[in-house]
């Protein structure tokens, strides 16, 4: 089994990637649905490690000067103990040092899970953004960080690593101004999963290249059906979300007419995004 191989399977034993059945599709927060639902962090080893690890990362993130000097040491003892973790880790790592760059930066929260131990593996600087679009920085990962100076990186050229790449927004809307706000430039990034929703096109027109260690395609699903990973039935309908996830939507509830009104007599989180699909497609 090669090393892309590894990391399909890893994505389906952590349930980071979750198919649904035919007649129960995903809600997505954007008021869609689909098939399959993807939560990368659980790659760090399992849902309730992540979930736990998400926790002290909103923690540390109240102090940003001393954030790597908290989070660094528990990821890289989860590194050292988790071999599906460490799987993931070595793959970014591998593919990083392909790319030119000077310093590894990664965005809040999930993006540090796997940003600081590639940083601390390649004895690269890490830049550590905030949602706010505040940068803090140390020029070893050990270091206390702080906020540099406008222009204070010029020159320098930023890896950017992700663990989820989508349509790319956050990348435009705060962790590309971020960085060329230090002076510095991303001519590259690295993520674990493209979902190829538009990500790399909106990333190519601001200069910016993608590359991921998986990309959701026909191809991966294929190849996890082989490995009786996805049913056939199931493989049907991911085959058709990826052709055309406004068609796969609009057969799906003229073919399950009362989908929408039964999630939202079940009450609870279903219900919510029932009414935001209703909503939309109101509006449509």
């Amino acid at each position: 089994m090669n090393t892309d191989e590894r990391i399909v399977r890893a994505l389906f034993d952590t349930k980071a990637l979750r198919i649904s059945s035919p007649d129960q599709p995903f809600f997505y927060t954007s008021g869609t649905i689909g098939p399959y639902y993807i939560n990368t962090h659980f790659l760090y080893g399992s849902e309730a490690e992540a979930q736990e690890l998400l926790t002290k990362i909103e923690a540390a993130v109240r102090q940003p000067e001393k954030l790597t000097a908290v989070l660094l040491p528990l990821l890289m003892k989860q590194y050292e103990e988790n071999s599906t973790y460490r799987l993931v880790i070595d793959a970014l790592s591998s593919k990083a040092a392909e790319l030119p760059h000077d310093i590894i930066s990664g965005g809040e929260r999930r993006d540090f899970i796997f940003s600081l131990p590639v940083a601390q593996l390649s004895g690269n600087p890490h830049l550590s953004i905030l949602k706010s679009g505040e940068v803090w920085f140390g020029r070893r990962t050990d270091d206390i960080e702080y906020e540099p100076e406008k222009g204070e990186l010029a020159g320098q050229q930023v890896l950017h690593i992700s663990d989820l790449i989508t349509a790319a927004s956050s990348y435009t809307r705060t962790w590309i101004p971020a960085v060329t706000g230090t002076g510095a430039t991303m001519p590259h990034t690295l993520t674990v999963v493209d979902r190829d929703q538009g990500g790399k096109r909106a990333l190519a027109s601001v200069r910016t290249t993608l590359h991921a260690l998986t990309t959701f395609s026909a191809e991966l699903f294929e190849t996890a059906a082989n490995a009786g990973l996805v049913t056939k039935s199931q493989l049907e309908q991911i085959l058709s979300f990826l052709e055309n996830p406004t068609a796969f939507e609009s057969k799906f509830l003229a073919e399950h007419p009362n989908f929408l009104k039964e999630q939202i007599a079940l009450g609870g989180k279903n219900a919510e995004r029932a009414r935001l699909v209703q909503e939309r497609l109101r509006h449509a």
